[in-house]
């Protein structure tokens, strides 16, 4: 069934919960992604296919519809229900409240931080006076440190130091620029690590590489310039 605006809220009020989820694309249509720095949902130039297995994250719905009236409804939308407790929306309210709460004690405790280093790592993401470099460096220090082992078929390797992500295509805004990724390197494009993205103030457990291609699908690519990797901001 092709949506209408009225179904297209409907899934909006159902994003309730983070987590990535699959789907199986009945129509043709586009995945439309909310911007927590844009505080609006943001339709890609370009779409998907009817029988595409769509990988969504907590941010992302399915519209099988027209990109002509998903343009029209997307301003119009309302906005993700998990919005309410970000950083952006809270700090418009006047709550002192830190950055989305993307990652958790335990996820980081998996990955590899001690329990004391988690929760000094959780704490200063929730704290609004924290900045972003500040917790990338912090947690740089101590996987610095760590020699490479395996548990399982699970790697810990070492950092060499903060990075970001420059997109010659994409504006930020004023402070960023066009900066849209912040990470600590251990090395590879595909390594998971600790990273914040900019443009949805959040900080979450991954690759900088699988995050470009995300960020690829998701927004107009007719500039074709790929990604700049340099040290710090």
């Amino acid at each position: 069934m092709r949506d209408t605006f009225e179904s297209l809220c409907d899934k909006v009020y159902a994003r309730t919960s983070y987590g990535m989820r699959e789907e199986f694309a009945e129509h043709r249509g586009y995945k439309l992604v909310w911007s927590n720095n844009r505080a609006e949902w943001m339709v890609p130039h370009r779409g998907f296919r009817k029988g595409d297995v769509l990988r969504l994250d907590a941010n992302h719905i399915a519209a099988y519809a027209d990109k002509k009236d998903l343009d029209e409804w997307a301003p119009n939308l309302p906005g993700l229900p998990l919005y309410s407790n970000a950083f952006e929306a809270r700090k418009q309210r006047g709550l002192g409240v830190g950055y989305v709460d993307t990652i958790n004690r335990n996820q980081l405790m998996e990955f590899g931080f001690t329990e004391e280093a988690a929760k000094d790592l959780v704490r200063m993401i929730n704290n609004p006076d924290v900045s972003v470099d500040t917790v990338l460096e912090h947690a740089n220090s101590i996987m610095r440190r760590w020699k490479q082992w395996f548990k399982g078929t699970k790697p810990r390797k070492p950092s060499f130091g903060v990075e970001a992500i420059h997109d010659e295509c994409y504006w930020v805004n004023s402070y960023w620029l066009n900066t849209v990724l912040l990470y600590v390197n251990t090395g590879d494009t595909y390594d998971r690590t600790l990273c914040y993205d900019v443009i949805d103030d959040s900080f979450f457990l991954g690759s900088w590489g699988d995050w470009w291609e995300e960020h690829e699908r998701n927004h107009d690519r007719e500039c074709r310039i790929g990604p700049r990797r340099l040290k710090g901001k």
